[in-house]
């Protein structure tokens, strides 16, 4: 599925549809984190960063701060290419913030990949 967007949004969906059902919202984040993923693969940006957003969302409800980090840091990299400057910089930051607070080391390693990008 890797190199197969559309497989995997529809992996994806069935996983969505899963996770909703039995209110396991921890997955559930990371899941539309992924869908987020697959609508920037296909170009809609908008929908990328709604599903950014709500996995941010679902991230802070469960007080998950490795989960918060990771969603910061993938909408700090949708903001950037579409000249969002600002907010891309302030997201990395807080997610910087946040991974160091959680101890979140491949987090971070992958923050510390994001800046010179951002």
């Amino acid at each position: 599925m890797q190199n197969d967007n559309r497989v995997a949004a529809a992996s994806l969906q069935q996983a969505h549809q899963l996770a909703r059902r039995v209110g396991d919202l921890r997955t559930l984040s990371e899941v539309v984190r992924h869908l987020a993923f697959s609508d920037l693969a296909a170009g809609r940006m908008e929908s990328a960063r709604t599903r950014l957003e709500e996995s941010l969302e679902l991230c802070r409800q469960l007080d998950w701060t490795p989960g918060v980090a990771a969603a910061l840091l993938a909408l700090a990299e949708c903001a950037a290419p579409a000249g969002r400057r600002d907010e891309a910089r302030r997201r990395l930051d807080e997610a910087r913030s946040v991974a160091e607070e959680a101890r979140a080391e491949g987090i971070l390693s992958w923050i510390d990949q994001a800046e010179g990008s951002i």
